[in-house]
Parts: structure tokens; sequence; C-alpha cells
């Protein structure tokens, strides 16, 4: 006669058998293990699978045998102010992460965020005005048992858990939120995402597109040429910036075929300092490679099609080739758009005689909510006596000018929804950097941005023209903070 089917879940739940089941049996042999189990009527069967998948199944049977889990699971969303009915779905995710975990401890772990909050990543731990990567600075707060060999898998834990969980009812949660509730002593916020460490702290996050994250706004920036007169037709910023940078390439090109080879190397030299300065976006592969690239390497290494060096044999792409076809691919799509907002913001700058008063104007202009009572006109005259106005024109200085934007941005934001840190993250590297907006003035954040450069941001919004929006991507109302 035939055996009976067992699922998994019949087999470690009590209702399968007269007295408590024996744990089973595992024995770790390399990538395999073999695993035994010994039946209540006597029967034994074993078998042999792959390690990741062992620790799955011990996972699943730990969390099964557990039965306090789930509520471990509802402690820590409960102990966040996230509250149960509303985290439901992300109860049921967590639970899935957690089995699915080639972590050996994560039953232990939940067991101790449920029970320990007090003791995870603190907002201090982060600090102001330097890039933490977040997931290591969570495992450093963590005790040494959750560590031992196993920090990789605690790690991808985290990840998980980061890129998925956003508990609470409302649609509006996003990246970050989550993981500082679960993994660190924040709750959800009153003014901003979080309260933390005594403090609101606006968690913003690039996205696993690295999009970004818009700032918030009423549509009043977008409208700038629709309030103040423009000097001149406009003419696409990116498209003259990406031309400008195509130049610098063929003047390296031009040099080196002349044999002029130090010169190459200073034209390259500066080509490389341009890219750099205006924040061309690059796959990683080719971006790296030209960081790296002498004349020789720039013109002469054969790449394959995602810019990794060949071994041998040739091909048509080269470090000059695949930078020269992506900036003109740039160059042809920015050329399309016709008209965004930073065009229209250079257009209102006059060709000559610029005084401080025109800057004063314009930026005063750029609020990102018509209601907003902030005196930016006193604070850009005060902002401009230490600093040279002119390398704020996006045409002069596009770095200077967006950080300036973004600037203005934040203390729009920050006086609508009130909290005394941003925080700007980058969901691919799993970094984060904050600084304090408790002292709002433009001052005191451009400064601060200017010792984080890695903090940019996107200010090629929405364009307000003809009495219609001119959309860019999707309908964007203010500037999108990025972590680089």
């Amino acid at each position: 006669m035939s055996k009976p089917y067992k699922s998994l879940a019949d087999i470690y739940t009590n209702n399968a058998f007269k007295s408590v089941p024996k744990l089973p049996r595992q024995r770790i042999l390399g990538e395999d293990t073999n695993i035994s189990f010994d039946f209540s009527d006597g029967e034994k069967e074993s078998f042999t699978l792959t390690d990741i998948y062992a620790k799955k199944i011990r996972n699943r049977i730990k969390i099964e045998a557990e039965s306090t889990i789930e509520d471990s699971i509802e402690q820590i969303f409960v102990n966040a102010d996230w509250g149960k009915k509303g985290s439901k779905k992300s109860i049921d995710e967590m639970k899935s992460i957690i089995i699915n975990s080639g972590y050996p401890k994560a039953v232990e772990l939940i067991n101790y965020l449920a029970n320990f909050k007090d003791r995870l990543l603190s907002f201090e731990d982060i600090g102001v005005l330097k890039v933490v990567n977040f997931v290591e600075a969570i495992i450093e707060k963590l005790p040494e048992q959750f560590k031992d060999n196993n920090v990789e898998q605690l790690a991808d834990l985290i990840k998980q858990v980061h890129l998925t969980i956003k508990p609470g009812a409302s649609t509006s949660v996003g990246m970050g939120e989550g993981t500082f509730t679960i993994f660190g002593t924040a709750k959800k916020g009153t003014s901003g995402d979080l309260q933390w460490s005594g403090s609101e702290v606006e968690i913003k996050t690039n996205g696993t597109g690295d999009t970004g994250a818009v700032l918030g706004g009423d549509g009043h920036m977008n409208k700038i040429s629709a309030r103040l007169v423009s000097q001149s037709a406009y003419s696409d910023l990116q498209y003259d910036k990406f031309r400008r940078l195509i130049d610098y390439i063929q003047l390296v090109k031009t040099y080196a075929d002349q044999q002029k080879i130090e010169l190459a190397e200073q034209a390259l030299d500066k080509a490389k300092n341009e890219l750099s300065k205006v924040g061309v976006k690059l796959p990683k592969n080719l971006s790296t490679g030209i960081a790296k690239a002498d004349v020789a390497t720039f013109f002469n290494t054969y790449l394959t099609k995602n810019y990794s060096p060949l071994s041998r044999g040739s091909s048509n792409i080269t470090y000059y080739t695949g930078l020269l076809d992506n900036l003109n691919q740039k160059m042809e799509t920015a050329g399309n758009k016709k008209v965004n907002l930073p065009s229209q913001i250079a257009s209102l700058f006059s060709d000559s005689g610029d005084e401080v008063s025109e800057y004063v104007k314009i930026f005063s202009e750029l609020k990102t909510y018509s209601h907003s009572k902030h005196n930016l006109r006193k604070e850009l005259t005060e902002f401009f006596k230490e600093r040279d106005y002119t390398q704020f024109n996006p045409r002069v200085n596009y770095q200077s000018f967006q950080r300036l934007v973004g600037t203005i941005a934040i203390i729009c934001y920050q006086e609508t929804v009130g909290f005394d840190y941003l925080t700007a993250g980058n969901d691919n590297q799993f970094t984060m950097a904050a600084i304090n907006t408790k002292e709002p003035s433009i001052e005191k954040i451009y400064s601060q941005l200017e010792e984080v450069p890695e903090i940019t941001f996107d200010v090629d919004i929405d364009a307000f023209e003809g009495g219609k929006f001119r959309s860019q991507t999707v309908f964007a109302k203010s500037p999108r903070i990025i972590l680089k």
C-alpha cells in the first residue's frame, strides 16, 4: 500500500500527530544538506537538497514551529505606530521574506526587533552632512550573535525589507520609512515621515530607477515665465550642454590624430572634468572606464555592448565612440523637448549688463508653493553679497544653479510640511545623507548642500507656456532631490 501524502504544513503541525513531533535531523555536507524525517507512525524518509533550498525549508520549519513569530512581526509594526490593521499586507510580506531568507537567525532577529526597539539604529547613528551606508549602520547596532559568519545573508535580508516593506494603509509611504521603523528606533511621524530620536525626519529616496523624489509644490514655480517676461527666445540648456561636451571630446581626437599626445591628455582631463561638473548620467561601465582612461586607452580599448573591455578580439565600440554616441543621443532627446523649465529660466537672464537685482528677482520667483511666506528676496540679497551671483546663471554654472533652485524648494517644502531633518537616499547603493532644516534659510541650506555634493536636484520639470503645461515626463510641480 502506498504511503499517504503529507505536506510540510501537515508534517509540522500538531494536528498530524498524536504526540509532539520530533524536530527534523539535519547534516550539512558542503553545498548539499541531508534531511531526515521521523514520522509518528515509525516511518523514516531522507532527502538530499541543495544547501540554499534546505535553509529555506529550515526557516519555514522554525517559523511554523514558533507560534509567536507572527505576533513578533505584528509587535514590530505596533511599536512603530503603524498599527496591525493597516499593516496586514506588510506583515504578511515580512513573514514571506523571513521564510525565504537565507539568513539562519531570521526568527531570532525578528524577536529581537520586537522586544528591543530602543537598542536599534538611532538618528544620531546616521548623523548629518555625510553619506552613510544604512545597511551597514543597521548591522553595526545589532548584537554580535546576529553577525557571526552571517553578515552577507543579514545584509541581503535588510535590503529585501527596504525594497519591499511599505507599512501602513497609506499608499504614500515610501522606501525607507518601513526600514527605519523596523530596524531603527524611528516611529511613524507627525509632520515629517518619521519621529526619530526626538526629531521629525522627512525621508526622500531615489527609487530603484534613480529618478529622485519630488519635494512638493503647487505648480507656482512651473509658471515662472507667465509672471516674468522672457528676454530672449528659448534655447534648450541640455542641448547646449551636450553640444559643448561633444566639442571637448572632438578636441581630444584632433590632438590625438596630430600625435600631440601631451595636448590630447590635457584635453581629455578637461573633458573628464566637464563631464563631472555638468553631471551627465552615463552607463556605469562606460563612466568608470572613462574616468580611469588615458588617451591610448580612451581610443584603443574595444568594448562589449554593455561597455565592458573585451578580453580578446575587436568591436566597433571604444570609450571614445561609446561616449560620443551617448552624448549625441542625449543631445537629440534634449532638442526634441523644445521647452523645459531650466531653458525658460535661462532666457530670463539678460545677455549683457547682468545686475544682482535681476538674479534676486528671478530666483525669488522660484518658490514651489504660492502661499509661501518666506522672504526670499531679502535672503537672496544677503546670499549674493558673499557669492559671485553670475555663477548662478544656468548657462554659466549649472551645478550652482540647480543647487540654489533645490535649496529654495527645500525651504518652501519645509515651511509647508514642517520637519527638522531631510534625508536623501539611494535605493540601489543603500546609502543616505541628511541635512538639518531646523533653520531653513538659503545660506544655511545651500552651505550644507555644498558639503554633500552627492546630493543633486533634477530641475528639468514641467514648464508652463501658452496657458498650458508642457510635460517632460510625468507632471512634476517641483525639483526632484537625488543622492548619487
